[in-house]
């Protein structure tokens, strides 16, 4: 496409066509008033002798100019000039949803980690239009996803996680839960759920001091406990405890429902202007395409 300050031309390839187009009508133009190829195959003074006997009645040729109309309004049609209408306002939702997903080994190497993974999917599907992205931590923490609507494509990538997604051993939740905060106020996002799923594992003072920001900023935790690979049970309550901080609400990997209620509740209750405009052109193709239908149907008159 070519855009020209408000005009466009949508198929420019076709533009190509043009000068075939013109060359032809110039010829058809230049055998107006002839007697085509008969000249060629007749020798003069018959033709004149036919002539002066009347039997030579020499061609008007106006279907070739018709036809070279005809061609030109085709190949117009086919370029595709299009005027550009106005910026079409688009809007998004202004709730949004940020997966934040423990990859350390206590969490990675546990049997439940499938069910974790599984977890986050069903959540995220609970979410509706809201938007989402998703960040992983280990020994850093990482944005896997920024925000997005298509919660298809997000669940591809959460089922993607593995241990060696993020390649820094060690378990940060304390930076995690602050990137996503960032997010979260960087994306304009007016009421906003951080989803963490973890064992609760080396939490502590600094994870507490993140609920207590994120709970201050207006955005709330909810929790979902999952297996850990190291000691029996991990630390529920300390994920139990985040979600209290920013009253948020935690549930475990094997009873999603507290958090899927959570996270449905306030979806899709504000939407804000978006970023992105949708541009609209109006082809003109199929205009002057019916306009060269009044050449075509002059082909059909009967001529004497």
């Amino acid at each position: 496409m070519i855009d020209l300050s408000g005009f466009g031309l949508l198929r420019p390839w076709f533009v190509l066509a043009l000068p075939v187009v013109l060359l032809l009508g110039f010829l058809a133009a230049r055998r107006v008033s002839a007697l085509g190829g008969w000249t060629r195959i007749v020798e003069p003074r018959l033709l004149d002798a036919m002539a002066k006997r009347g039997g030579v009645v020499a061609g008007r040729g106006r279907r070739n100019l018709v036809l070279a109309a005809l061609g030109l309004l085709i190949a117009l049609a086919l370029v595709g000039p299009a005027l550009e209408r106005p910026a079409t306002e688009s809007f998004r939702n202004l709730d949004g949803t940020v997966v934040v997903f423990d990859l350390s080994k206590s969490v990675a190497e546990a049997k439940g980690f499938e069910a974790a993974r599984t977890a986050a999917q069903e959540a995220l599907e609970a979410s509706g239009t809201r938007q989402a992205a998703l960040v992983v931590f280990a020994g850093e923490a990482f944005i896997a996803s920024p925000f997005t609507s298509d919660h298809a494509a997000l669940a591809r990538t959460i089922f993607g996680l593995d241990g060696t997604t993020v390649p820094v051993a060690g378990s940060r939740p304390t930076q995690a839960l602050d990137l996503a905060l960032e997010m979260l106020q960087g994306a304009g996002i007016v009421a906003g759920d951080i989803l963490l799923v973890s064992d609760g594992g080396t939490f502590g003072e600094g994870t507490r001091a993140a609920a207590a920001r994120i709970a201050e900023a207006g955005f709330r935790i909810d929790t979902l406990y999952t297996q850990s690979a190291i000691g029996r049970d991990g630390n529920p309550g300390e994920l139990a405890a985040l979600a209290g901080l920013s009253g948020g609400v935690a549930g475990d990997v094997s009873d999603l429902a507290p958090v899927i209620a959570a996270l449905a509740d306030d979806s899709a209750r504000r939407i804000g202007a978006s970023d992105f405009r949708a541009l609209a052109w109006v082809d003109l193709g199929p205009l002057l395409l019916l306009i060269a239908a009044i050449p075509a149907l002059m082909l059909f008159r009967r001529t004497a």
